[in-house]
């Protein structure tokens, strides 16, 4: 991966490190589904009237909307009312491991012991979070680690669409997600016309933030690097979101560090980041080898 490219996805990764915070202060003052299909709304609003795509790519479209829009996006925000900040961003991370075993399935990328270590370590640091006391809501906790699994077969599928421009893809799914979400929301949900109603700043601000910065401007460049790059060596860019959304949850929403929080995300950040540096050795490797 390029200088740039590596930027990009740092990028990306901070901006939804902090997409944590703005979801968790929108879920606070709306219903998590109805949040998330607002979100889905403003995105297509932005988008899809200036980035056209052909009839023939909605069928790829409605399915990753089905995978990534609900799946993970309705699970995230539902099951981020319910615990922490800092917890979910943490938790996110199993979407490193799962896109690996997933990428292995499909695609059969290999990878070694040293990398199978530390899908274990990551899977043994998640399970400390589980445990952690002011995780009250075990189906929260459930639904976030389910929501990882749609997030890495989202990046399989991204990687076999058709040539689509990366922000047309974030438009378009958002565009046939809203109405999925909206219907589960007043299925599942009440208050919808109670937030619309008392809506202030931080329902606004919190919808620009993860419209705006976490799904136009981080999604279309992490699905170009998606596209360009073996899913492999994209997605352990992650590490940098439990990282930023621990410190925004301490400094900003003023939540404590607890001891299955230090013990659990430092054991998942050892095993991303034991996978971060076998995918950086392999590509220098490579690299050495195809300029010899």
């Amino acid at each position: 991966m390029t200088p740039r490219d590596a930027t990009l996805a740092t990028m990306a990764a901070v901006l939804w490190g902090f997409n944590l915070i703005a979801g968790k202060i929108g879920v606070g003052v709306a219903p998590p589904l109805f949040f998330t299909a607002l979100r889905f709304l403003i995105v297509a609003a932005l988008v899809v009237p200036f980035c056209p795509v052909e009839r023939k790519h909605w069928p790829s479209l409605i399915f990753l909307s089905v995978c990534f829009g609900t799946g993970h996006f309705g699970l995230l925000f539902v099951g981020l009312a319910g615990v922490d900040a800092a917890t979910a961003a943490i938790t996110l991370q199993l979407g490193v491991p799962f896109s690996i075993l997933i990428s292995w399935l499909a695609f059969r990328e290999n990878f070694g012991w040293r990398r199978s270590l530390a899908l274990v370590l990551t899977f043994i640091g998640v399970a400390f979070l589980a445990g952690e006391p002011r995780n009250a809501s075990s189906l929260s906790f459930f639904l976030l680690v389910t929501c990882t699994v749609f997030w890495a077969w989202s990046n399989i599928l991204v990687k076999r669409m058709p040539d689509i421009r990366p922000l047309a893809i974030t438009g378009w799914l958002s565009l046939f997600a809203a109405p999925q979400v909206l219907l589960l929301s007043f299925v599942f949900e009440t208050g919808q016309s109670e937030a619309i109603i008392n809506a202030g700043w931080p329902l606004v601000g919190a919808l620009a933030y993860t419209a705006i910065a976490a799904s136009i401007i981080a999604h279309a460049t992490w699905y170009g690097l998606v596209q360009k790059y073996p899913v492999n060596s994209v997605v352990p860019f992650n590490m940098l979101i439990p990282i930023v959304g621990v410190s925004a949850g301490l400094v900003i929403l003023g939540e404590p560090l607890t001891w299955q929080k230090a013990l659990g995300g430092g054991l998942t950040l050892v095993g991303v980041g034991i996978i971060q540096w076998r995918i950086a050795k392999t590509a220098i490797s490579g690299s050495q080898s195809d300029g010899s």
